[in-house]
């Protein structure tokens, strides 16, 4: 567990999509206002699924679009940021994500997101499997040393 404060403008942005994300009806709307807004991620952002079970591989914005979209081909789930795992500065969070389908089947993951410099945009998106919070959190702490070496 980290010493860091557990919010922070990432955490606040993880919370925000996936509440955004449980709000909404369909996966055509959730296309529909992703791709019109077009304002959510950088220009160079990338989603890496690094679970254990099937996962959605390595992505773009468009890739991972699609990939959410998925699970309303499936059933119209809900999203919560049910813990904070770790937080770094203002632009970096690891939460564990839960997802709770109409017919009670659940999902869990740890994200670990990457807020760009300006603290708007998302920039990269790292999952892990529930059991890899270890990985995770070396995740967060690689990206952090990333940041504060002024690469990211």
């Amino acid at each position: 567990m980290s010493d860091e404060a557990l919010t922070n403008a990432a955490v606040e942005r993880m919370i925000a999509n996936y509440s955004a994300l449980s709000s909404t009806q369909d996966a055509a709307q959730f296309r529909r206002e992703l791709m019109a807004e077009d304002l959510w991620s950088t220009e160079d952002f990338q989603f890496v699924d690094r679970r254990h079970v099937v996962n959605f591989g390595t992505t773009d914005a468009a890739g991972l679009i699609e990939a959410i979209a998925t699970f309303w081909d499936v059933a119209n789930p809900t999203f919560e940021v049910v813990e904070v795992v770790g937080s770094r500065g203002q632009r970096l969070a690891a939460g564990l994500v839960r997802v709770r389908f109409p017919n009670d089947t659940v999902n869990e993951w740890i994200l670990v997101l990457e807020l760009d410099r300006t603290l708007q945009l998302m920039r990269r998106l790292v999952q892990f499997s529930v059991d890899d919070r270890d990985a995770a959190i070396a995740e967060l702490d690689r990206m952090h040393a990333e940041i504060e070496a002024g690469d990211a």
